[in-house]
């Protein structure tokens, strides 16, 4: 699922695949969805000149995750979780991002109930101690080697813009 808007309208659109949606249950669904339109609510969508967002997509889609999951949850919803929720590929099972999963992932937990801009950066502070792999290239702080720079003392410009407070 996605939320899409064109530039300078204030119409957008959540999109589903049909053939990723049509084995879930649903209140998993009706989760799927309330995740969607939480992106939506807490401005995730309007944060495209976020500095961090460029510079580290895959956290920053970490951040925004962690953040609207925890509101589902808390809501009383369930996300749709497990195997076979893809069907191109229905051996894979997605875990989703919880702070469970976050802290099996990086060894630390991060508190509950925080904004975006915390959880961008309390990820790169993690990702900075334990030298976590991210995706080749994919974020273009690594030179393409696939690992964050350690000797980054995040004293430069850039990362005071990471701290611009976006509201969620």
């Amino acid at each position: 699922a996605a939320v899409s808007f064109r530039t300078g309208s204030p119409v957008g659109e959540i999109m589903f695949n049909p053939r990723n949606c049509q084995n879930v249950d649903l209140l998993p669904f009706a989760g799927l969805t309330v995740h969607e339109i939480l992106h939506i609510v807490c401005g995730h969508v309007n944060m495209f000149d976020f500095p961090f967002r460029k510079k580290y997509p895959e956290l920053w889609a970490i951040a925004v995750d962690l953040v609207v999951n925890q509101i589902v949850e808390k809501d009383g919803y369930s996300l749709p979780f497990g195997k076979g929720i893809l069907e191109d590929e229905p051996d894979l099972v997605f875990e989703g991002v919880t702070l469970d999963n976050i802290e099996k992932q990086f060894g630390a937990r991060p508190p509950a109930g925080e904004n975006t801009e915390f959880y961008c950066l309390w990820l790169l502070e993690q990702a900075r101690k334990q030298e976590q792999e991210l995706q080749p290239g994919s974020c273009g702080s690594c030179g393409g080697t696939g690992k964050v720079d350690s000797d980054d003392s995040g004293d430069s410009d850039d990362d005071a813009d990471e701290s611009a407070d976006d509201g969620q």
